[in-house]
């Protein structure tokens, strides 16, 4: 390998399982050292980028999201690991991985496989590694999964314990727990029976949740962390109602209900519930905290209550959860919360959700719709047709326009290249497997026909999008009139189509939000940012995403804001 002498030159380490020790790192990073010193001077320590206990099937790492960003601001010559599976496990992203670093020109070298990014070959053989570490994902998977059918098939916890429920662990004479055995928490236990018997004596599911907020009793998410404010920590009537219909609570527990899956857009994991032949059920005496006779009281009145209220909800539209144009739009200026439909007999009412679910909210004002809706219209027509903010608009979007070409033509230039780099891949594949016997490498022989297929199909799609991206000759700025046309067509289709009107208030406001401020008259304030130009080109046909660019433009000053 050639010389790193005058490169920056960062490193990467990362290991999986909490189970494992920080010295996975420590090693990593020792020859990862080794290799660059024998080479240049060593690894600037602002460029040694670690993650522990983080699984090589995730992109959001916080170091790993660190070290991509500074490839993209070209702030590193050369990335250094020890192996291709420390990067990633999923070949999906470990071949767009390869794709990023190519496209900012920087080296990528994985010692132990071998790998150096400026040789012959390279992308072959981290796609045929990568391969590799991702297969290995899916059998450790399916091992994990067997092991906890046989812990559940045993009693033992198999992580996800209800409230109320514990694990100890169970020794034997190895050096690891052989298992860990469930136990009743009674602190949380009697809370249980306590939300029980209040259900049971009357109590609401949000009466029952107030009460307990209040008393700051703490929520089963307690010691949880969340990235967003809506996961808050306190207890919502829906959490009283999961625990209320939990049949581990009188010694019914199943195991295998839910079947995990990554979803390979989103990068979220989803569950699907498998067929009831494939699921566990035992009977853990044991471990009963509600006597079957409350069991029997709460299971009566929640099927009394359900009948109670079964089909009140008539004009729904199918598919929609609301058919409100407001709905998922307004959020408590208070706590930040959404607020939802709060219901009402002659005018439908906005509350705050924090407040209607877990009472945590001092926000208990409802918001008329009627009220809203007329209010807010009147408002986005003065902000859209405010002959001052148009002339500024105007003035950017000419602005705009004149490196708009520019930027086309480096889009163009940049896929012209991407397109030749997939080309030569798909050539040296090619002479590849016309070189190669595949009965002597059946293994790789099979993996490079793959890779060949996949990038085949990378060069379609590059060649679609150099097809589909075109000037911006034909783009013009609407005129008043034509806005003002679509802020009617809105206002109507927030009576007619609410949930087509939802969708395109969702387009034109910041983040797609309207937050909504209690004043001290009883009265609302609403605020917002507008968008006008996405209210426009709603209509048209969809741009590509650098016209998209060239026309984002915000128009601050009294979006939505009224008095309500």
């Amino acid at each position: 390998m050639d010389k790193l002498a005058g490169l920056r030159v960062a490193a990467y380490a990362r290991f999986s399982s909490d189970n494992q020790r920080q010295t996975s790192i420590d090693d990593q990073l020792k020859m990862a050292s080794e290799f660059v010193e024998a080479r240049a001077n060593g690894i600037v320590p602002d460029l040694v980028f670690t993650d522990a206990a983080m699984s090589g099937a995730r992109n959001d790492r916080e170091d790993f999201e660190r070290l991509m960003r500074l490839v993209e601001r070209r702030g590193v010559d050369v990335i250094v690991c020890e192996a291709t599976d420390r990067l990633s496990r999923d070949l999906g992203d470990a071949d767009r991985l390869w794709k990023v670093i190519s496209f900012h020109n920087v080296r990528l070298i994985c010692i132990a496989d071998g790998i150096d990014s400026t040789n012959e070959h390279s992308r072959m053989l981290f796609r045929i590694k990568a391969m590799f570490a991702d297969e290995y994902l899916v059998d450790l998977g399916k091992k994990t999964r067997r092991g906890l059918f046989g812990a559940a098939e045993r009693g033992y916890s198999t992580g996800g314990l209800p409230y109320g429920y514990g694990s100890e662990p169970i020794w034997g004479d190895e050096r690891d727990p052989i298992g860990y055995r469930i136990v009743i928490q009674e602190e949380q236990a009697n809370v249980v029976r306590r939300i029980y018997q209040m259900y049971a004596d009357g109590h609401a599911y949000l009466s029952i949740a107030k009460t307990l907020n209040d008393e700051l009793v703490a929520s089963p998410r307690a010691k949880a962390k969340f990235k967003k404010k809506r996961h808050a920590k306190f207890w919502r009537k829906t959490t009283v109602r999961e625990i209320l219909q939990n049949p581990s609570y009188v010694g019914v527990w199943t195991f295998g209900k839910k079947q995990w899956t990554k979803d390979p857009i989103s990068r979220r994991r989803r569950y699907r519930k498998r067929e009831d032949k494939d699921v566990k059920r035992q009977f853990r005496e044991h471990l009963i905290l509600i006597e079957p006779e409350v069991w029997d009281a709460v299971r009566k009145r929640r099927e009394a209550v359900r009948n109670k209220y079964k089909g009140q909800r008539t004009n729904a539209a199918p598919g929609q959860k609301t058919t409100r144009a407001f709905s998922g739009l307004l959020t408590c200026g208070v706590c930040g919360f959404w607020m939802v439909d709060g219901g009402g007999s002659r005018s439908r009412y906005y509350k705050c959700s924090a407040a209607v679910n877990g009472g945590t909210c001092s926000n208990r004002r409802p918001l008329r719709e009627d009220v809203l809706t007329s209010t807010a219209m009147a408002e986005l027509k003065r902000v859209l047709t405010n002959t001052s903010l148009y002339d500024q608009l105007r003035a950017r979007v000419a602005e705009k326009l004149k490196t708009f070409t520019t930027r086309n033509d480096d889009e163009r230039r940049r896929l012209q290249e991407q397109v030749g780099q997939v080309t030569g891949e798909i050539e040296r594949l090619v002479s590849f497997v016309r070189t190669t016997d595949s009965s002597a490498m059946p293994g790789a022989y099979d993996a490079v026909r793959t890779s060949l297929e996949k990038a085949t199909q990378e060069h379609r799609q590059l060649m679609l999008k150099l097809e589909s991206v075109g000037r911006a000759t034909d783009e013009r700025l609407p005129t008043v009139d034509e806005i003002m046309a679509l802020v009617l067509d809105v206002e109507a289709r927030v009576a007619d189509d609410p949930v087509g009107a939802r969708e395109l208030l969702r387009e034109v406001l910041l983040d797609g939000k309207i937050a909504m401020h209690p004043q001290e008259d009883g009265t609302y304030k609403g605020s917002s940012v507008v968008f006008p130009m996405n209210l426009r080109w709603k209509t048209r046909k969809p741009r590509s995403a650098s016209a998209a660019e060239a026309f984002d433009l915000v128009v601050e000053g009294g979006g939505c804001a009224g008095r309500i």
